[in-house]
């Protein structure tokens, strides 16, 4: 009986000791954030970064510009003006993407940092084509149009200074992703929320 609960409380301490060590040099989080740029966008990421080092990012991000084929004279009609505009013609993307990167701390208790991140994205896009144009149009659209959509593999940089304390903190990048057809630029704001810096700092 004795060996029993000494062979548990062993493990549990061993398993104890281990989790302390990797929350020492490992941090895992969630960040939820907008972008402002050339799009309006927001996204959602999972987050690891080992060793105090070494960063690795999963995440999808969705962006919203007007298409950039509305004609010049586009008009959204008298009953879309009064939904605020809400249905115009636009582009949308949806951005699955995959980083990594190093994290550079700038101080001691390594509550601000800078983690430069680069990487790859999945992007699918939905945006308004065939635009024709409808006579005597008031109180709807002056031209009809339909949407298309297509996917690109997009390139994607984003630096960021991180400013953390042990569970909660915020984030700002500078934000690039290029793929064939698009380029989206702009300022990343996120909220940080998980284990982001070693306990005893």
């Amino acid at each position: 009986m004795k060996s029993k609960i000494l062979i548990i409380f062993s493990i549990s301490l061993i398993t104890h000791i281990a989790k302390a060590q990797f929350a020492e040099k490992n941090w895992i989080y969630g960040t939820l954030g907008a972008f402002v740029g050339s799009h309006l966008g927001a996204s959602f990421t999972a987050d690891y970064v080992y060793n105090n080092k070494y960063s690795f990012e999963l995440g999808w991000e969705q962006n919203l510009r007007s298409s950039r084929n509305k004609p010049d004279d586009y008009s959204s009609g008298l009953a879309n003006l009064l939904l605020l505009n809400l249905a115009q013609p636009y582009e949308k993307s949806d951005v699955f993407q995959l980083q990594v990167g190093r994290v550079f701390n700038l101080n001691e208790t390594k509550s601000i940092r800078l983690n430069v991140m680069c990487g790859l994205a999945f992007t699918k896009i939905e945006d308004a084509f065939n635009f024709n144009p409808v006579d005597d149009a008031f109180l709807t659209e002056n031209y009809t149009f339909e949407y298309r959509k297509y996917n690109n593999i997009s390139l994607v940089l984003s630096p960021r200074i991180e400013f953390a304390t042990r569970y909660y903190g915020l984030s700002l990048s500078p934000k690039f992703i290029y793929n064939k057809d698009i380029t989206y630029f702009g300022l990343s704001i996120n909220h940080m929320i998980g284990v982001l810096r070693p306990k005893s700092e």
